[in-house]
């Protein structure tokens, strides 16, 4: 112990002049903690200001309506399953309030929302009067092969076509949604879901359905 001290005091001796090889001086090492401090400052000034940028162009977007917002209407949307099955989101006929999840597969922001989605999915699976989709803006092949690594747990439409793309606001990810049987959107959330509080708004969104 002693030994180390003494190896200690010898390498960060305090003394003027120029140090001896392999010396550092107890100054030098001031001012690298200090630069490595200012460098921390500054990572963590841009990444409050990205935040803000991200959230100022969400707000933008939804201000401009180039992405849905509540009291929006949307037409129904039929899909063929893998299965052979036909789904049409936002139906009167079915009747069933629908939870939409809009996505992209190269999206680091919706694929932040996976867990909250699963959870979401989950809350709501023996629910006959709620009905979940996930809704991507890539190709069918990266949509499938995405769900499969992901295990997505909800069904999963692919929209290319730019007139449904267009109706349904798919400008932007990740979104949530709740739309009605008539196609009202309820709830219209843009950006990662990834938190109790933002969850939870959803679910306030689906009461009185069920949920």
């Amino acid at each position: 112990m002693l030994n180390a001290i003494g190896q200690f005091i010898m390498r960060y001796r305090l003394r003027p002049g120029r140090p001896e090889p392999g010396e550092v001086l107890v100054s030098e090492v001031t001012v690298l903690t200090r630069s490595a401090l200012v460098g921390a400052t500054i990572l963590v000034v841009l990444l409050s200001l990205s935040l803000r940028a991200t959230r100022a162009e969400r707000d933008k977007l939804l201000e401009s309506g180039l992405v849905l917002s509540a009291g929006m209407y949307v037409p129904p949307l039929q899909r063929d399953l893998p299965s052979g099955e036909r789904m049409i989101v936002a139906s009167p006929s079915s009747d069933r309030t629908w939870l939409i999840f809009v996505y992209n597969t190269a999206c680091l922001h919706s694929e932040a929302s996976l867990p909250g989605w699963r959870t979401l999915a989950e809350r709501v699976t023996d629910d006959p009067t709620v009905a979940v989709v996930g809704l991507s803006t890539d190709f069918t092949y990266s949509t499938d092969e995405y769900a499969r690594t992901h295990n997505l747990g909800f069904e999963t439409l692919t929209v290319r076509d730019p007139r449904t793309r267009a109706l349904y606001r798919l400008n932007a990810v990740p979104q949530t949604l709740v739309v009605s049987p008539e196609g009202q959107v309820l709830y219209s959330r843009l950006g990662r879901l990834d938190t109790t509080a933002a969850m939870d708004s959803v679910l306030k969104a689906l009461d009185g359905h069920g949920v």
